[in-house]
């Protein structure tokens, strides 16, 4: 019975250690022997941990103003307001820096306690420096550091001593020190940089003082500079030089005078394009052509007013516009001197050059008026009435179509009555030969065959006889009188110039073509 139990005890015991039940705790060991020492340890209690504010090499920076810059042992730490942590003991230097502010240098000791810095900096005490030298637009530098360009006006430039350098292109350097005290305003004005380019383009001016070419560079660079008033003075300098004759070495050969003469030519002719071309905001900036213009426009008028009686002031000026195809100015220039000076010397010259702006314009009305003036004032003078006469006529091709036969009323006027008061034949013949051309040009061919024939005397060159001769047969042809005109082209085809030869073949041909 009693082995029974033994052996159901052994099977459960099994059972449950197969089954994962848990199993009897051990019994506990007995405890080792302890030491004094490790009791006195074991029963010692632990340090508290200091508080974060209280830590050592812990060190707070601030600053009034904020935002100066901190520098420990000359490094960059960052800006104020700022924490430093774990710092080692020992001694250091602090610096803060803040713009327009005095340095403030510390000396700090670290130590087991923690450290704080509150510190006042105090405005930095500045002075005023004031740049204003030409040209405009040169740089300042102070201490090798741009700070603007002039005019410059520094209001809070640092105290002390300071290399000031202004510079420009094509221009020599200022460069000076400068000593600045609290409060004190250093000026440097009213003198301008060393211009190089300027300082050439005058040497060039006076060197050659005839080369009107010098003066237009040299007024051109005044007005990229933006000295108006110089570029205008200048220019206006290049029209006086231009307007006088050149005066040579007498000692100059033909080909050199031949070359200075064509540079005095080339250069008029560029001084008036330049002129205008410094008015046009198609080349500069408007608000600068504006102000040239303007400023330009009133120099003219009080030369004009200064000038105006004189004709041989008019006369260059007034043909320089015409050169230039500025017939509106030359014209009111021509009327204005008439005006002021009804009686002048220049008074048949000028109403000449008048009548010519006016032709130029397509003013019939106004060259009508003037050549009743021509007329009144030239009386019996042949060349005068003839000069007036061919101007009308060679401009007949230039007028409007409504306009052509007052045109060609006019120069018959003018060309009849130089006719008439001629005394020499020679002279009345060349008369002649304008009226035929002003006939034939108005479609009286007819009439225009006596007057050709009328050209054509004695002691004529063959060359203008030639010509004459053509245009005698091609008013016969375009009279209908074409066995006459056949006969003189058979003539002049025998010419030993080729352009009449030329003239009279076409022209028969026509003949031939008409007759078929």
């Amino acid at each position: 019975m009693i082995a029974g139990f033994a052996a159901l005890a052994l099977f459960v015991g099994v059972a449950i250690r197969i089954l994962g039940a848990p199993a009897p705790e051990p019994a506990p060991a007995p405890a080792a022997p302890v030491s004094e020492n490790a009791k006195q340890v074991a029963e010692k209690p632990e340090p508290a941990a200091p508080k974060q504010d209280d830590a050592p090499g812990r060190v707070r920076f601030e600053s009034e103003p904020s935002g100066a810059s901190l520098f420990v042992n000359g490094r960059l730490v960052g800006a104020t307001p700022l924490t430093l942590e774990g710092l080692a003991p020992g001694a250091y230097g602090v610096r803060m820096e803040r713009a327009g502010h005095e340095p403030l240098h510390l000396k700090m000791v670290v130590a087991d306690k923690p450290l704080q810095f509150r510190e006042k900096l105090a405005p930095m005490a500045t002075g005023v420096l004031v740049v204003d030298v030409k040209p405009r637009g040169a740089e300042v530098l102070v201490d090798g550091e741009l700070v603007g360009v002039t005019p410059l006006t520094l209001d809070k430039a640092p105290i002390g001593q300071h290399e000031l350098l202004v510079r420009k292109t094509n221009c020599g350097p200022f460069s000076q020190r400068v000593d600045l005290h609290a409060g004190e305003k250093l000026e440097f004005k009213d003198f301008g940089l060393e211009d190089k380019v300027l300082k050439m383009l005058t040497g060039l001016v006076e060197n050659e003082k005839q080369r009107v070419g010098h003066y237009i560079d040299l007024a051109h660079y005044y007005f990229i500079t933006d000295d108006l008033d110089r570029s205008i003075e200048t220019y206006m300098k290049a029209e006086d030089i231009a307007d006088l004759p050149l005066d040579l070495p007498e000692a100059m050969d033909a080909e050199e005078r031949a070359l200075e003469q064509r540079l005095r030519n080339e250069d008029r002719g560029r001084l008036r394009k330049e002129i205008e071309k410094h008015k046009s905001p198609q080349y500069f900036a408007l608000e600068k052509v504006s102000a040239f213009r303007e400023k330009f426009e009133r120099a003219e008028m009080d030369i004009k007013d200064r000038n105006i009686t004189s004709w041989a002031w008019v006369e260059a000026n007034g043909k320089d516009f015409m050169r230039n195809g500025d017939y509106v100015r030359a014209e009111q220039l021509f009327k204005a001197h008439l005006e002021k000076t009804p009686k002048s010397p220049g008074l048949i010259p000028c109403l000449q050059e008048l009548l010519k702006s006016r032709i130029a314009l397509r003013n019939m009305s106004g060259a009508k008026e003037t050549l009743e003036k021509i007329m009144e004032a030239a009386g019996t003078r042949t060349d005068v009435l003839f000069a007036a006469g061919t101007a009308l006529s060679s401009a007949k091709d230039r007028v409007r179509p409504g306009d052509r036969t007052l045109l060609l009323d006019l120069a018959q006027q003018a060309l009849q009555k130089a006719y008439d008061n001629a005394a020499a034949e020679p002279v009345k013949a060349e008369c002649a030969f304008e009226i035929g051309n002003v006939q034939l040009a108005g479609h009286h061919a007819e009439t225009a065959v006596g007057w050709f024939e009328k050209s054509i005397v004695d002691k004529l060159t063959d060359e203008v006889r030639e010509d004459r001769e053509c245009c005698l047969a091609e008013a016969l042809l375009e009279s209908g009188k074409l066995d006459d005109a056949e006969a003189r082209l058979q003539k002049l085809t025998k010419s030993e110039r080729v352009i009449t030869r030329e003239k009279a073949k076409a022209a028969l041909v026509r003949i031939k073509s008409m007759r078929e």
